[in-house]
């Protein structure tokens, strides 16, 4: 489990589909996970991410 405590995250799915434990994000979508979430990030084909860490 992946759990942003301090501060968010933010996901661009630059090939492949992305599951984050809830739903599916096929390539070219842009993910928003803010200060206090968490997932289960997880794939099943393989995917390549381009993340962000906006407040460090």
């Amino acid at each position: 489990m992946c759990r942003h405590a301090l501060g968010g995250e933010e996901a661009f799915v630059v090939s492949g589909t992305f599951n984050d434990g809830d739903r599916d994000y096929p390539s070219g979508s842009f993910i928003h996970a803010p200060a206090g979430s968490s997932h289960v990030p997880q794939t099943t084909e393989g995917c390549t991410l381009l993340l962000f860490y906006p407040e460090g």
